[in-house]
């Protein structure tokens, strides 16, 4: 009895789509009316699940009714294909994820009725060219009609969202060795799957949910919700992660908020009949870590000097977005790194000592990466650089200026400084 309610709880659960995880997915909104899309597009969408076929249901109603005052032995295999076919129909309107469930009783219905149809015409007199090929043609299509829909675009399989720009990176991804204690993934939980079976890598979510762990999507949320950029270093390395493949966060962030409890709500989800979902964002959005990361390479809307020095752009994706006025890649993959730590002494004490190096991606882009920090008293400062000078994944990246306004180095990195956060010496004494 016990098993059997939380059983039951659960179906419940799942059913209202009542908990923060059922209702960000997909298969739980309603057919029609969840605000998340246009109605518009949610009818196209369950006319390609069901084609024609709801049509006929007031016709097989008819023949059910019929079968039932003529054939009693019938009714109770009647009553049956009755709760089954208005039952899923129930359920598919309720939650998406009965439409497949709810097709087989559409078919039968259809089927049904195109039979008695079929009779009707067999049983009128022949008319001259009601056997003509063609007319014969013409029935056969007529009959057939419920099911176009569906055979010709429902039958194919369909791509993933963004298939054709991230599985480059993936199946990339698959032949890069993952440093030890750094071989996971972080990315949205939807691609948790894609990611497990084209870069054979593990991830922190999936769309099950919590089939990694109990605390997988509350981590994950805390990473697209953390402003703090230790939080969110100490996160990934306690959960092992190594990659970030990250597209634009918005969706994420707003709709993640919920398993984050305390955290302010960065953006919020907007939904209208007419228009689906859409999304208002504070402008502090922007200095969240995944957001400096997807819009500003590490660096940050302010212009801030200290730019995140433990994430190096591996690769990204040829098509790029744009929110609110600013670009970006629609998909980019990061590397995480401990960052060579560039420990500069003899720099102008109290003045301002950067450091930049220029990087160039496969996909043709080239930007600056930067970071800075006052030196003290004695002159000392200390920088974090995650790009080693010469390649770092499919991206170059150059050797590093450091100065201070009056006296530059430059600076060669090894990819085990940046791996592994070892002390680089840089001496601006004169």
């Amino acid at each position: 009895p016990g098993a059997a309610r939380v059983g039951l709880g659960h179906g419940l659960t799942a059913l209202a789509a009542s908990s923060a995880w059922y209702s960000t997915i997909g298969e739980f909104w309603p057919l029609v009316g969840s605000g998340r899309q246009p109605w518009t597009t949610e009818l196209l969408l369950a006319l390609l699940a069901f084609g024609l076929t709801p049509f006929a249901l007031p016709a097989a109603g008819a023949l059910l009714a019929s079968a039932w005052r003529r054939t009693p032995g019938l009714r109770p295999t009647l009553s049956l294909l009755a709760v089954w076919a208005l039952g899923l129909l129930a359920l598919a309107l309720l939650r998406r994820r009965f439409e497949g469930y709810a097709v087989m009783g559409f078919a039968v219905c259809a089927a049904w009725a195109a039979r008695a149809l079929a009779r009707w015409i067999a049983e009128r007199p022949r008319v001259p060219g009601w056997l003509s090929p063609a007319a014969r043609l013409g029935v056969l299509l007529a009959l057939a009609a419920p099911g176009f829909p569906v055979a010709l675009t429902g039958a194919v399989a369909e791509a993933p969202a963004g298939a054709a720009e991230k599985h480059p990176l993936l199946r990339w991804l698959a032949a890069v060795p993952a440093p030890a204690g750094r071989e996971g993934v972080l990315s949205s939980w939807a691609e948790g799957h894609e990611i497990q079976a084209i870069a054979r890598k593990p991830v922190v979510s999936t769309p099950f949910g919590t089939d990694i762990d109990p605390r997988s999507l509350e981590d994950q949320a805390a990473f697209f919700t953390a402003a703090d950029p230790e939080a969110a270093a100490a996160l990934l390395r306690a959960r092992r992660v190594g990659f970030l493949l990250l597209h634009n966060p918005v969706r994420e962030i707003a709709t993640m908020s919920r398993f984050a409890p305390g955290a302010p709500e960065w953006a919020i989800e907007e939904r209208g009949l007419a228009t689906g979902s859409r999304y208002a964002m504070r402008p502090e959005m922007f200095d969240l870590v995944v957001s400096r990361l997807f819009f500003f390479d590490g660096g940050s809307r302010s212009g801030e000097p200290r730019a995140l020095g433990a994430y190096r752009l591996l690769a990204e994706s040829p098509s790029q977005v744009s929110v609110l006025g600013l670009t970006a890649q629609a998909y980019k993959l990061f590397g995480v790194v401990e960052g060579a730590r560039l420990s500069v002494r003899g720099a102008r004490p109290g003045t301002a000592v950067a450091a930049s190096l220029p990087v160039a991606t496969a996909a043709g882009r080239r930007f600056l990466w930067a970071t800075g920090a006052a030196a003290d008293w004695n002159g000392a400062a200390t920088l974090r650089i995650p790009y080693a000078s010469g390649p770092n994944g499919a991206s170059l990246a150059g050797p590093v200026t450091v100065g201070d306004g009056a006296r530059s180095r430059l600076v060669t990195l090894e990819e085990r400084q940046v791996v592994e956060g070892l002390e680089v010496p840089v001496d601006l004494s004169p």
